[in-house]
This record gives C-alpha cells, sequence and structure tokens, in this order.
C-alpha cells in the first residue's frame, strides 16, 4: 500500500505573484529519498528522481498566480511493505517524515522581488485532525 503525494503552491497573498520559483539544493533534495533507492536505475531516475528534481529547477518557474489560486504537481511516494507470495517487498521513494529546506522567490506585478524560506515536509494527512 502507498500514499502518492502532490507539491502545491498556492498563492495566499491579496496580489498577483508572477516567476514563482523553488529552489533547493541537491544534497537538500538526496535526504528525502529512501536510503537505498536505486540511483543507477534508467526508470528510478527517469521517474521518481528528476520528476521531484526538476520542482526545484529554474526552468519550473510558475510565471503567474492570481490572488488565492493553487497550482499543483505530482511528487513522488511512500509506501508500506506489501506481502505477497510469502515475500516482503518495498518500493523505495521518497522516506515518510523526512524534511527539506526550501526557499520561494516571486515578484509582484511592480517588479519588487520577495523571497520566503521553510520547511518542505514528506508527509500525508490522514483526516482533519491527524496528519502522519
Amino acid at each position: 500500500m502507498g500514499t502518492y503525494y502532490d507539491l502545491v503552491v498556492s498563492n495566499i497573498g491579496n496580489r498577483p505573484a508572477v516567476k514563482i520559483s523553488l529552489h533547493s539544493s541537491p544534497e537538500q533534495i538526496k535526504n528525502i529519498f529512501e536510503d537505498g533507492i536505486n540511483t543507477d536505475d534508467e526508470a528510478t531516475i527517469k521517474f521518481k528522481i528528476e520528476p521531484i528534481e526538476n520542482c526545484f529547477y529554474p526552468k519550473s518557474e510558475i510565471l503567474l498566480l492570481e490572488h488565492g489560486e493553487k497550482l499543483s504537481t505530482a511528487f513522488g511516494g511512500t509506501f508500506e511493505a506489501d506481502v505477497r507470495f510469502g515475500a516482503t517487498f518495498r518500493k523505495k521513494w521518497l522516506k515518510l517524515g523526512s524534511t527539506i529546506d526550501i526557499s520561494i522567490t516571486y515578484f509582484d506585478l511592480d517588479g519588487r522581488s520577495f523571497k520566503s524560506k521553510l520547511p518542505l515536509k514528506i508527509s500525508a494527512r490522514e483526516d482533519f485532525s491527524r496528519i502522519t
């Protein structure tokens, strides 16, 4: 069984934001992957590692988010042990509970720049009152 995640960027301000970028270091990004993930496997790189790294590349800039608008993208998954035919399989991907430091940069319509730093934690909401 597993959980898939979305990375959601929301404009909670009262004005449009332009040229929004997410930033994190390659070392930080590596910290959210499970130990033992096969970084030499082409399929793992293409379908598990690169899509997450791409969220933090300059080419992934969001050109405009209006007040109250959200934009989301797939952001990996976590998996519990899967027992089949008497054997235990585990799909390695993201470490549940891992945290990385990110920064968000953006501009307003007048060209003023803003930067915020915050942690990004790999966790799933189970319901309204509980977060794992």
